[in-house]
């Protein structure tokens, strides 16, 4: 986008996302602007994950847990409820590794985007896969 065509992030969610992205992409907050594209800027799906998870950090602190939508659906469109989320969260707590990464570790990364359990921590709840 030309200099010229720069707007600043204007209401206080604007400026919120633009200090997120400021963040993930390693530079100054006043060089967002409110109509940028984020891949035009350099971000990654890496950082597009990261990025997601600090919104998702903000609106948890904002709303809580429990004031966040649920928009969970099956492959052919059903919504599933959430009795069956709540089998999954157990099943995903029951069975996630949580280890520090160590040096000489290998770390896969797939290109979905995931999303951390219900009650979890999404900045600490993640699948390790390991060398070891």
């Amino acid at each position: 986008m030309e200099e010229k065509d720069y707007q600043s992030p204007s209401t206080p969610t604007e400026q919120r996302l633009a200090a997120a992205w400021a963040k993930v992409l390693g530079i100054p907050e006043q060089q967002i602007g409110r109509r940028d594209n984020l891949f035009d800027r350099g971000a990654t799906s890496l950082s597009a994950v990261r990025l997601a998870v600090a919104l998702r950090e903000y609106l948890v602190e904002v709303y809580g847990a429990d004031g966040l939508p649920f928009n969970t659906y099956f492959c052919n469109g059903d919504p599933i409820g959430v009795n069956i989320l709540h089998v999954i969260n157990e099943v995903y707590e029951a069975n996630i590794a949580r280890e520090p990464l160590q040096a000489g570790d290998l770390m896969l990364v797939d290109n979905i985007i995931f999303v951390p359990p219900i009650a979890g921590n999404p900045t600490r709840d993640h699948a390790k896969y390991s060398s070891r």
